[in-house]
C-alpha cells in the first residue's frame, strides 16, 4: 500500500513540474534593464533615456520562404501617451525617439492605432488595435523593418525581461531604438504596442472600407512595453560603516596631535 502511495506521489510532482515552457509569441516588446510588472502585465524601463526592442521570433519549423515574407513585412511601433488624453492637443513637453524630437501632443495622432488612409473613419473600426485600457489616446507610430542579420537567442520577454541576447546563430530577429522621455509631463508614461499591417482589399466583404489599414499581427499585450516615468536621481553615496569609522578615527587622531603640538 505504502509504495503504491509514493508511486502516486511521485507522479503528482512530476505532474506538476512537468509544464511546458511559455510559448513565444510571433511579436513582442522588451526593454534594456527593464523589469516585468505582473500586475500591468508589461516590461517596464528602471531609467530614462532607455531602449526599447522589438522582437520577431517565427514559428519552429517555418520554412525559409514564411521568414523571408516576415522579414520583408513593415512594423510599426505605437508609443502612446497614458493615462489617456485627447482628443483636444495640448501642451504635455516633449519625447525623442530614435533622436527624433515628438512633442506631445501636437506631433501626435489622436485615436487608436494604426494610422488610418480613409480620413472618413473615426474611433475604432474592426481592424484597429483593440483598447486594452490604453487606447483612444495622443500616439506616434515608428515604422521599420526587422534586418536579417540582426538575430537574437530566442526568449520571452514576460519571463525573461531585458533578455536580448545577439547571436548569429539566434532564431529570433530584434530591431532597437533609442527613447528619451526626460522632457515629457512628468504625469504622463510611454505605453509601447507592436504589429503590422495589412490593407484592406474587401475581396470577400463587399461592406468593407476598401484601402483601410487594419491590425494583421501585434503583439500580446502581456508583452507590451512601458517608460518608467520620471526616474529620480540616485541618492548621495553614503560611507560604508568601516570606512565611516576610520574617517572618525583618522579625524580624532588629527584633533589630538594638533592640540598635542599646541
Amino acid at each position: 500500500m505504502r509504495s503504491i502511495r509514493q508511486l502516486v506521489f511521485a507522479a503528482g510532482l512530476l505532474a506538476v513540474f512537468a509544464v511546458p515552457a511559455s510559448a513565444i509569441p510571433l511579436l513582442q516588446l522588451d526593454i534594456a534593464g527593464g523589469v516585468y510588472d505582473p500586475v500591468t502585465q508589461t516590461v517596464v524601463a528602471t531609467s530614462d533615456p532607455f531602449v526599447v526592442s522589438a522582437i520577431l521570433t517565427p514559428k519552429t519549423g517555418a520554412s525559409a520562404a514564411d521568414i523571408a515574407k516576415l522579414l520583408a513585412d513593415t512594423y510599426y511601433v505605437s508609443i502612446a501617451l497614458s493615462p489617456q488624453v485627447g482628443p483636444t492637443n495640448t501642451n504635455l513637453g516633449s519625447f525623442k525617439v530614435g533622436g527624433t524630437t515628438v512633442s506631445a501632443t501636437s506631433g501626435m495622432t489622436y485615436g487608436n492605432p494604426p494610422l488610418e488612409t480613409i480620413t472618413a473613419l473615426l474611433g475604432q473600426d474592426p481592424g484597429d488595435l483593440a483598447p486594452h485600457g490604453m487606447y483612444p489616446t495622443f500616439f506616434y507610430e515608428k515604422g521599420f523593418q526587422f534586418s536579417p542579420t540582426s538575430k537574437t537567442t530566442a526568449y520571452n520577454t514576460a519571463d525573461n525581461p531585458s533578455g536580448l541576447t545577439p547571436n548569429a546563430a539566434g532564431t529570433a530577429y530584434y530591431f532597437s531604438f533609442t527613447v528619451d522621455s526626460r522632457l515629457l509631463d512628468p504625469a504622463y508614461v510611454l505605453h509601447f504596442d507592436l504589429y503590422d499591417t495589412s490593407v484592406v482589399t474587401c475581396k470577400n466583404n463587399p461592406n468593407c472600407v476598401k484601402g483601410d489599414i487594419d491590425i494583421d499581427d501585434f503583439a500580446p499585450f502581456s508583452h507590451d512595453a512601458q517608460s518608467g516615468g520620471h526616474i529620480p536621481p540616485p541618492p548621495p553615496q553614503v560611507p560604508e560603516a568601516g570606512s565611516l569609522s576610520m574617517l572618525l578615527m583618522g579625524a580624532g587622531t588629527f584633533v589630538a596631535l594638533r592640540s598635542r603640538k599646541r
